[in-house]
């Protein structure tokens, strides 16, 4: 053979090599590589003989064929009356524990055993009269506790004593019980949870009675990388994870196979750019508009295409290909299952109805009594009798009093009236005078010109001031209260306080009210000079008494009130501010207007 060919040789003996047990030898034919692991079991029986098991041969297990099953021995001690207590062991069990070899002195070992005084591990061990005196686990490492009882058998009683304890963070310091005390005093642990964040910044450290300094996250990362595909492996860290170190070594290429980039290509590399027309499949005829791209799917077409919309009603030609189909936003109008109406949602896509759905619309039929629609549920046949819910406006006969009411209440109440009406003319009947039935008998129309309502006090002080307004000449007489005009008790009140800017209030409302009565505009409107809130208050207020609509504007300290008089629905109160005034306070003259009338500050 040639000496760079690299092929292996084999020929069919078997290989013999000798296994990883260091004890067989490979069954196999001769291979290349490393031979397989050693098939053989070796059986195995615990120093207690209680279990067996088989394991796989190695270097370490040919040679052994017992071990330690970790439960209790159980064998018979040398003594013949107790059992070894110790864990799975080799060899011989230790001398029992109670033998009179062993036990040569009282518990506290203060007093020797006389010889012949014990000569069984079953014979009692004599006990003295002093104190134990063993070391307790309580109390500091240089100063433990010992046990203050008499000489006894077994464990000493639980300490009745103190122990200060100091916990190594330092949270706790305090004495507590010994009999409490589960560990030694210089190995305490409170249960105090280090709230400290941990190196990476993220997380807490939690551990309790923590003393650490650093902190370290002990956590992986675990975070996805900048590829996308695999995640940090390093241990929870603060920042930015590092790029990925994983790199590929084939060439990637564009979708259409014209760009390459040659490796190595880091992993999370996009594919190369490619300014070549998309070289896919595409469902419709349209020359592509994109270029060459590695996304799943391609982006829609949106060349212009003549298509009609879901219901049919008209047909656009500015339709994206890629769109199927739109809404025109027209009513539906398709007829439904009932027969009687039709969709009157907007043109949709799909059924109207769903599979056992009805119609839910309302009846639309007249009703023969008032004329209004039935509004009753969808339904089959005649329409129900239910009364009619609809809002009529009735008024009084002037036409002042106009009220919203329902048609039901309206038809019972001319029903009752008709009724009477009736009766009357029964009774005119029998007396035998002739009377004409038809109107009375006939169905009542409901509308609003129906006079259901009567006329008060207001009706007729209303038909008495347009009597007078007629022969007087005066026009716009309507409404009382431009007759009788009250002005408020904080007019009044800054009235006396100050006649002159109340007075120059008042004459410039005036001058704008005839202002607007004479305009061919429908409203004018008079900006009053900057004031405080108490005499822009003042100025709503006033408005108010000439039917005036008044809107502050700005901010302070340069806010001002702006007036506005419409012409038909302002008017000149009756009396002045200054003639009630005047007459409340028994003057004649009224005071003259100053050059300084609104208290601007110059």
């Amino acid at each position: 053979m040639q000496c760079c060919v690299k092929e292996a040789i084999e020929c069919d003996s078997t290989c013999g090599k000798l296994l990883n047990c260091e004890l067989h030898t490979c069954p196999a034919k001769c291979h290349d590589g490393k031979c397989a692991p050693c098939a053989e079991k070796v059986d195995q029986q615990c120093h207690c003989t209680k279990q067996e098991r088989q394991v796989a041969c190695t270097r370490d297990s040919h040679d052994k064929h017992s071990y330690s099953c970790g439960k209790q021995c159980g064998k018979d001690l040398a003594c013949g009356n107790h059992k070894c207590k110790d864990c799975c062991h080799p060899g011989e069990c230790r001398t029992c524990k109670l033998s009179p070899e062993v036990v040569t002195s009282c518990p506290c070992g203060k007093m020797p055993i006389v010889t012949g005084q014990r000569e069984s591990c079953l014979d009692p061990i004599p006990v003295c009269e002093g104190i134990c005196s063993k070391t307790l686990r309580c109390g500091k490492p240089a100063h433990p506790h010992h046990c203050t009882s008499k000489c006894h058998l077994g464990n000493c009683p639980p300490c009745n004593k103190q122990t200060a304890v100091k916990c190594r963070c330092g949270h706790m310091d305090q004495l507590i019980k010994c009999r409490q005390l589960s560990t030694r005093a210089d190995d305490a642990r409170c249960k105090k949870r280090c709230v400290k964040k941990r190196s990476c910044g993220k997380h807490k450290c939690n551990q309790e009675c923590c003393i650490d300094i650093d902190h370290i996250c002990p956590l992986p990362c675990n975070y996805t990388l900048s590829c996308g595909k695999h995640k940090c492996d390093q241990p929870c860290h603060r920042g930015n994870c590092p790029p990925c170190y994983r790199s590929s070594f084939e060439e990637l290429y564009c979708e259409c196979g014209a760009e390459v980039i040659y490796p190595p290509v880091p992993c999370g590399t996009k594919r190369p750019a490619c300014k070549r027309p998309c070289s896919r499949t595409h469902p419709c005829q349209h020359p592509p508009q994109h270029n060459c791209h590695s996304a799943a799917n391609c982006p829609p077409c949106m060349m212009f295409t003549t298509k009609w919309c879901f219901g049919q009603h008209e047909q656009r030609k500015t339709i994206p290909c890629s769109q199927e189909s739109f809404s025109c936003g027209l009513a539906c109008g398709k007829p439904l299952s009932c027969g009687r109406h039709k969709c009157i949602k907007t043109c949709h896509e799909g059924a109207c109805q769903t599979a056992g759905e009805v119609c839910k619309q309302n009846c639309t039929n007249l009703r023969a009594t008032c004329g209004h629609k039935c509004m009753s549920p969808c339904h089959e046949g005649d329409c129900p009798d239910t009364p009619c819910k609809e809002m009529v406006e009735v008024q009084c006969e002037c036409g002042n009093r106009k009220q919203m009411r329902l048609c039901h209440d309206l038809a019972r109440e001319f029903s009752r009236i008709a009724t009477a009406q009736l009766a009357s003319s029964m009774a005119e009947m029998q007396r035998g005078n002739y009377m004409e039935l038809s109107e009375i008998l006939a169905p009542v129309k409901i509308n609003k010109t129906n006079k259901t309502l009567d006329c008060n006090d207001e009706c007729r002080l209303l038909e008495r001031n347009r009597r007078l307004a007629i022969g007087l000449q005066i026009r716009n007489p309507d409404v009382p209260q431009k007759l009788q005009t009250k002005y408020s008790d904080f007019i009044r009140n800054f009235a006396k306080r100050d006649p002159t800017l109340v007075k120059s209030i008042h004459d410039a409302l005036t001058n704008l009210v005839k202002l607007a009565k004479e305009s061919k505009q429908k409203s004018r409107s008079h900006s009053f000079p900057t004031m405080n809130r108490e005499k822009r208050q003042l100025v709503h207020e006033m408005c108010e008494m000439f039917g005036v609509e008044s809107v502050a504007y700005d901010a302070e300290p340069n806010r001002n009130v702006v007036a506005t008089a419409y012409k038909e629905r302002s008017w000149l109160p009756a009396t002045s501010i200054m003639e009630v005034m005047q007459r409340e306070s028994g003057q004649r003259r009224v005071p003259v207007p100053s050059n300084n009338a609104w208290g601007i500050k110059r």
